[in-house]
């Protein structure tokens, strides 16, 4: 059978990001952590590529990732990539 009915665990997020900067992933708005940037001497730059969050353990029917930027900084999404576990 399919997968939808069974329980999943979201072990880390991917995020692929285009000259990004200042944003925050989790698998809910109450339960977010903010993304390390790179630094070019002590100042974080635009970011272009991959970033992978650990999200901890979360076991369900449904999943959700969520993203959030509160920075007047750029923020362009072009993929998000969860890793999953069915049970």
């Amino acid at each position: 059978g399919g997968s939808s009915a069974r329980k999943k665990k979201v072990s880390a997020i991917n995020i692929h990001l285009k000259n990004s900067l200042g944003a925050e992933v989790g698998t809910d708005f109450a339960h977010l952590e903010a993304i390390k940037w790179p630094e070019k001497n002590g100042t974080p730059i635009l970011y272009s590529g991959i970033q992978r969050v650990v999200t901890g353990a979360l076991a369900g029917n449904l999943v959700s990732a969520c993203i959030r930027s509160d920075e007047p900084y750029p923020l362009t999404v072009l993929a998000v990539i969860p890793e999953i576990a069915v049970y």
